[in-house]
């Protein structure tokens, strides 16, 4: 098989016949390689999709609650620096002390809550940081209309 073989080929006396057999086998391909070509990035998608749905998902789940209580601990600390006039090395041991001295027992209990939180290891549910947030909202705004009381 080579250059005689292609050229006996075209050679014979039925030539529409053997147009139409290439035509036809050059469409076969051109349809196959855009079919390899459209299919290629749906099947790496697919694989992408796949692998982060196995390795993140779960990840998120054990990560979120853990995650949210550390930012909610940078607004907290941040708010109780500015109202106590702390420094930046305070934690919630020195900042429910000083609000016992205040006479602040709803806002220490909860300091002590948030450093459980945050270092007895236990598992963290995202029920008790609502709860701490909801607590905490209601604390602030309960000082802030103590704060526009006239004396």
């Amino acid at each position: 098989m080579g250059w005689n073989t292609i050229l006996n080929f075209f050679s014979s006396s039925d030539i529409k016949i053997k147009i139409a057999i290439i035509l036809f086998l050059l469409m076969l391909i051109i349809l196959i390689i855009a079919a390899v070509v459209w299919l290629a990035p749906l099947a790496k998608n697919r694989k992408r999709k796949e692998k982060n749905e196995s390795f993140q998902e779960p990840k998120k789940i054990e990560e979120k609650p853990e995650k949210e209580l550390l930012l909610f601990d940078k607004k907290v600390k941040n708010y109780f620096k500015e109202y106590l006039n702390l420094d930046s090395e305070a934690d919630y041991t020195k900042i429910a002390e000083k609000l016992r001295k205040k006479n602040k027992k709803g806002l220490a209990d909860f300091c002590d809550r948030m450093n459980y939180l945050l270092y007895s290891g236990e598992k963290i549910d995202e029920k008790d940081i609502k709860a701490l947030k909801k607590y905490f909202k209601n604390m602030k705004s309960i000082k802030k209309t103590q704060d526009k009381k006239p004396i």
